[in-house]
Parts: C-alpha cells; structure tokens; sequence
C-alpha cells in the first residue's frame, strides 16, 4: 500500500510540473450550489456530477439539480430524507454521493441512514435526463447483513461512504466503527452489479476487513472510477491505516 501510494504521489509530481507549462484554465461558470437554509446542515458535504445536460448536486439535507449553466431547472430540488424516504427506514440521510456513468447514461446517488446498524441507500435513475425524484429507483441494503453473518461489522455503523463506478459495478466504499462510534471495527468495500440495478435488481458482495482496527490497509476506501468500457477488474484505494 505505501509503494503504491509512492508511486502515485510522483505521478501527480510530475503532471503538477507538466501542466504549470500550460496556459491556465479560467473558470466559465460559477454559482451557488446549496445554502445552509436549503439543507439545514453543516458540514454539507456535498457531491455532484455533470451529464449531458445538467449538473446534479447532493449535500446533507438538500439534492437539486441545474442546467449546465448554473441555473436551477425545476427538476429535483428536495432535501435528502424526502428524496429515500421509501428506503431509509425512517431515518435520517447523510454523506451523499453522486456519479454519472456516460458509459451507461445514468446518474447514482448513494447515502447512508443514521440508525445502527445502518443501511447503504442508492439511487439509479432511468436515463441521462432528471425529470423529477420520479426519474428514480431506489434500493438499499443493511451493511452487516450481506453475506455471512455474523461477521466483523455486525452491529456496527458504516460510516463516510465512498462511490466508483465502472463499467461493470458501482464500489462503494466504508469505514466501520462500533455502535458507540468509538472504536473503528475496520473498512469494508461493497461492490454491485451494475447490470442488476438497471434491470430493477440488487446483487452486491462485501469484501470486509480491507484493514482491520488500525491495522494495515485502505482507511475510508475509495471504489475507483474506471472509464474504459472494456475493464475486467475493479479496484478501491486509500491511505494506509497503519502509516
């Protein structure tokens, strides 16, 4: 894991020192996303993607949607808890994260609940166009309850989820702490089959301890977006728990 983090952190060197060569890139549209009387939160931890034709935006408390130049269109702009609330179990949403897949034109959104042990929300809509909350479906899955159980994470709480995407999966990404929030039980990569959302199904797998305690490993694993239509392999990455 350090090597390759190594390896990383000169790559990113020496593309910083390439493209200082360049001429600068200026900023053609600025604009408010969310304000707090919109969400009610701080942190907002926001997420958004650009499609084809709008820019969706996800904070804690608040998921909207713009033309592609800064403009709400009218199409999504609700908070977080009314967006899942047919998955959430009565509970509150937090850490969105969103995605758009040109690979198969459409948008993801992924949250998490705030009960313990808490579930993984996600949202795939029907195409490249957000009409409205409509445009949606949505599942969700209890983070210790996929594969076998008992297991390292149960009862736990699955906290600051990540999201990649490839051809192939979306990855979702946790780290695990005790219920008390105390103690971090370890990380836990989730992967779906993206072809089961499109098709109205869910099947995931957990590939749990990715590092455990505070052991080696990925902390706060991030799934990797993969733009190659042919990819095979799916991957997450983080910094090690252990450095």
């Amino acid at each position: 894991m350090r090597r390759s983090l190594a390896v990383a952190a000169v790559l990113l060197l020496t593309l910083g020192s390439y493209s200082a060569s360049l001429a600068a890139v200026s900023i053609s549209t600025s604009f408010i996303g969310v304000r707090l009387a919109n969400s009610g939160y701080i942190p907002p931890s926001p997420s958004g993607a650009a499609g084809p034709t709008q820019y969706l935006i996800a904070t804690n408390g608040r998921i909207r949607t713009f033309t592609k130049f800064g403009v709400l269109d009218g199409a999504l702009n609700t908070d977080t808890d009314t967006f899942f609330d047919t998955v959430r179990n009565n509970s509150s949403t937090t850490y969105p994260r969103v995605a758009y897949d040109q690979l198969s034109s459409r948008w993801f959104v992924v949250m998490t609940n705030l009960s313990t042990p808490n579930r993984i929300l996600v949202a795939v809509s029907s195409g490249s166009t957000i009409a409205a909350a409509s445009s949606f479906t949505f599942f969700q899955f209890q983070h210790d309850l996929v594969g076998a159980t008992p297991n390292a994470d149960t009862g736990g709480f699955a906290d600051f989820p990540t999201l990649g995407v490839d051809a192939n999966a979306l990855y979702i990404g946790v780290n695990v702490f005790n219920a008390s929030g105390t103690t971090l039980l370890g990380t836990t990569g989730f992967v779906i089959q993206k072809s089961s959302l499109l098709s109205g199904q869910l099947v995931v797998a957990a590939f749990r301890q990715l590092a455990a305690g505070s052991g080696a490993g990925p902390f706060a694993p991030q799934g990797v977006t993969n733009l190659d239509p042919g990819a095979t392999e799916g991957y997450f990455i983080g910094a090690d728990s252990a450095s």
